[in-house]
């Protein structure tokens, strides 16, 4: 179906020969959906044509300590090895050379519990509490699942939805932060919202992480609470936030219905895995060591069943993709601002 009129001889590495030439069929050819599998017997005549017609005057191995006697004098091993693999051999290789990120597709929670081999909480909960202790201390800008960082890692995004919400409430925001450790999101974003006449950012924990937080993190903005109803009905929250929690509990679902029914005036959620196609997906992630040493079950959501589940009472204002990354296919870390209609 395409024709190619060979090498014309004025490539680096081409000779005057038409050996590639082919033509166009003389018969119709019927283009039918076909799985995507390797055909070996197509492979090995591919293989054979080359080894045949390529390397004819030249060994194969010649030809390589050619190749790399020149990138040697310019470039590091790293490059030498990127320049002489093949792209799809390279990424087949990092795909199976990876120990860390998100793997398997589990039936249920469960299932992906026992694959997990878990991690140990107070030994996560005291690495968190020593870096946000500096970050609070000015000793580090910011912090996230335990990592220090030099300089804030913002989600704009997340800082312009809590700016638009305080606007529109008389410059007052009162946010409920589900599963908000110890502050990371309320230290990530307190020089933008230093300006607000009143700010109440509510952190609802596991029971060890709000001891922690009362101890040593806790003050006129910031408060924490062990349980979900008790912020609500004390606090009256404007609004929700939900980074990088729904995918780690077994049942986001019964919380989101609890939260749209509810009523907050705004919803909003970042950090979270989507698929583009298929149904939900159950994975486990493994965790680096150098952040700590864990694994456990992860959520992937189908985001347009996700979606649907706000359509009746919210209004999807922005959608956005975070920064977080996932080497799961057809997949990306997402965040959305809703609006409550009528309200």
């Amino acid at each position: 179906m395409i024709h190619n009129n060979g090498n014309d001889g004025s490539g680096t590495h081409c000779s005057a020969t038409d050996i590639f030439n082919t033509t166009i069929a003389k018969k119709p050819i019927r283009i039918e959906h076909i799985p995507i599998v390797e055909n070996e017997s197509a492979l090995k005549i591919f293989e054979d044509y080359f080894r045949t017609n390529t390397f004819s005057s030249v060994s194969l191995s010649g030809k390589i300590f050619g190749k790399v006697s020149k990138i040697c004098k310019k470039t590091t091993i790293a490059q030498i090895i990127r320049e002489i693999t093949p792209p799809v051999i390279f990424r087949i290789y990092k795909n199976k050379a990876a120990k860390y990120g998100f793997f398997g597709n589990y039936p249920d929670w469960e299932a992906a519990k026992k694959a997990s081999a878990g991690y140990d909480s107070e030994i996560i909960l005291k690495k968190v509490t020593d870096a946000l202790l500096k970050v609070k201390n000015g000793e580090a800008s910011g912090e996230r699942d335990s990592v220090l960082f030099d300089k804030v890692q913002y989600s704009w995004p997340l800082l312009a939805g809590l700016l638009w919400i305080a606007s529109r409430n008389n410059n007052r925001l009162t946010l409920l932060d589900f599963g908000g450790s110890l502050g990371t999101s309320y230290f990530q974003n307190k020089l933008f919202l230093s300006h607000v006449s009143e700010l109440k950012w509510c952190i609802v924990e596991q029971e060890h992480f709000v001891q922690v937080g009362k101890k040593f993190f806790e003050n006129d903005n910031l408060k924490f609470y062990f349980d979900f109803k008790e912020c609500v009905i004390k606090e009256n929250p404007q609004a929700i936030l939900l980074s990088s929690v729904l995918q780690y509990i077994p049942y986001p679902y019964a919380l989101l219905e609890t939260i749209i029914k509810n009523r907050f005036e705004h919803i909003i959620i970042d950090r979270t895995p989507f698929l583009q196609r298929g149904g939900d997906r159950i994975a486990v992630q493994k965790v680096p060591p150098e952040i700590y040493d864990a694994s456990y079950p992860v959520w992937f959501f189908n985001l347009t069943n996700f979606l649907n589940l706000f359509s009746e009472k919210y209004q999807l204002i922005v959608d956005f993709e975070s920064t977080d990354k996932s080497n799961i296919q057809f997949s990306s870390f997402m965040g959305f601002i809703f609006e409550l209609k009528n309200r």
